[in-house]
């Protein structure tokens, strides 16, 4: 949960999902929320599968708004700006180019905007968009590639380089801090490069708390020892610090076996209802005293045989070594370090 440090997104708050006596259609609210037309509302639903609208539509649509607008108009204005900026930002999909109406029901009410946690569901999104693109046949990823790709910079100074902004001040928030690339494009040898970089990172060469001496200006959250669901609408996804204890400064502890939401099966709503609440009632699921572990000494600090248990459940590689980029200088470093993994584990 300290990634939305990274770019101050709003934590507390309430889940990101619609109200359950939510009864109006995506055509009624359309109409009734951003003061369209029927047949413009139609167009968009038809040619979206009665799910998305454009977001080239609504930047044509209400870009040329004016103080001398009526201040209905305005209002529409303004949560059709918002929705677009969700398109954009926090829910990308992959196409890059529509946004869910779904996020329409969470702007209704612009006083109540304020009250939801964006940030958990931005975070539950990339989670499901991320799941998503660890699959062999996917060749594209959503989510909000802004707050990913800051990670990375923040943590793996060794897999990439990139550009800082020397006019940076500690008070803003870190994604500021790097200017953005405009490469124009990964190739299949540079995916191989960057894959071998990640496998040939050790404990000593990853920055686990980048913020240790700076909470003066980015305080810890508690929240972040919460424990269970994170929701985004119909998106619920696992959310378990004790599986990362060592990013808070911890040592790395065995996890215990966690309780994630099921997609199919008799009790699946009964159970991913019950997950999608839990954010709700997060003072309820936070992680005790005893389970949060003891400060870390040096890095590479973990309890015995966790990194058994984890070379056991876990894949410590992301590169087919058969498949390396000899130029690359960490190549033979990686697959010397590769067979030594297999050579444990078998």
């Amino acid at each position: 949960m300290s990634k939305t440090s990274t770019l101050h997104i709003h934590v507390s708050g309430a889940a990101v999902a619609p109200l359950g006596d939510d009864d109006d259609t995506n055509f009624e609210l359309l109409v009734k929320y951003l003061g369209v037309t029927d047949e413009e509302a139609t167009k968009q639903l038809h040619q979206y599968s009665d799910e998305y609208v454009s977001l080239s539509w609504l930047r044509a649509r209400f870009s040329n708004i004016s103080d001398t607008d009526s201040e209905e108009y305005i209002m529409y204005s303004a949560k059709a700006y918002l929705l677009y900026l969700l398109g954009c930002t926090l829910f990308v999909d992959k196409t890059g180019t529509r946004v869910q109406i779904v996020y329409l029901r969470l702007l209704r009410n612009l006083d109540s905007v304020a009250g939801y946690s964006w940030g958990s569901g931005c975070l539950a999104w990339l989670y499901r968009q991320l799941g998503q693109a660890s699959r062999s046949k996917v060749k594209q990823i959503a989510g909000y590639m802004t707050l990913l790709e800051a990670w990375v910079y923040k943590h793996m100074h060794g897999v990439v380089v990139p550009d800082h902004d020397l006019d940076y001040l500690e008070v803003q928030h870190r994604a500021l801090r790097w200017i953005p690339r405009r490469d124009n494009g990964t190739t299949s040898v540079d995916m191989q490069k960057y894959r071998q970089r990640l496998d040939a990172l050790n404990a000593d060469q990853v920055i686990w708390e980048p913020y240790k001496f700076e909470r003066e200006h980015h305080p810890f959250p508690d929240v972040a020892f919460y424990s269970g669901i994170l929701r985004c609408c119909d998106v619920i996804e696992p959310y378990h610090p004790e599986q990362f204890l060592r990013q808070f400064g911890r040592v790395q502890m065995i996890p215990p076996r966690i309780s994630a939401p099921t997609r199919t099966g008799s009790r699946a709503n009964s159970y991913n209802s019950y997950f999608g609440e839990m954010w709700d009632n997060r003072e309820n699921h936070m992680l005790g005293e005893a389970n949060r572990s003891v400060p870390v000494r040096r890095p590479s600090n973990t309890v015995p045989g966790y990194l058994e248990w984890y070379l056991n459940m876990g894949y410590p590689f992301v590169q087919n070594p058969n498949y390396g980029a000899a130029f690359d200088p960490f190549a033979s470093m990686q697959s010397r370090y590769y067979q030594m993994i297999l050579d444990k584990k078998m």
